[in-house]
């Protein structure tokens, strides 16, 4: 079997072994009324793995995401959760059957995302990149390192 054969079907196979944080830049995390405006990447993805529930000031953290049937929730669940839509979905029935966290905000649009975190203190949301309208106040600046 030559390179290029075996290259095709790693990545075929495994299509998220070779994508970074790159994907993430397709994306843009917005805020509500939270404590800091700017984080590093992985505290922004340990927000939306639920293993911060809380923002430093007690505030509980509401988490916005696409539902799995919408176009951009691929990417999502490829830059965050590093599975598909489906396996994003699986990934919270899990957290929460355990118990471990409440469940994520569910919308069908960007614009329906932007619109919930904008009336909601604490909530932090995902939406692509080229999204419009989008208040500058609720922009989270990642921090690259």
């Amino acid at each position: 079997m030559n390179k290029i054969t075996l290259w095709a079907m790693l990545l075929i196979l495994f299509p998220n072994m070779v994508r970074g944080e790159s994907d993430f830049e397709e994306l843009i995390i917005i805020a509500n009324s939270v404590p800091q405006q700017t984080m590093s990447l992985q505290s922004a993805k340990d927000l939306f793995l639920g293993k911060r529930t809380l923002w430093p000031n007690g505030n509980a953290v509401i988490i916005v995401i696409p539902g799995r049937k919408y176009p951009f929730s691929e990417a999502v669940a490829r830059s965050i959760y590093n599975t598909s839509p489906n396996g994003m979905q699986k990934f919270w029935l899990a957290l929460v059957f355990q118990g471990r966290v409440k469940p994520p905000i569910l919308l069908k649009s960007a614009k329906a995302i932007v619109e919930f975190v904008a009336e909601h203190e604490g909530a932090i949301g995902v939406v692509p990149a080229n999204s419009e309208n989008i208040p500058s106040e609720l922009i989270l600046r990642i921090q690259k390192k």
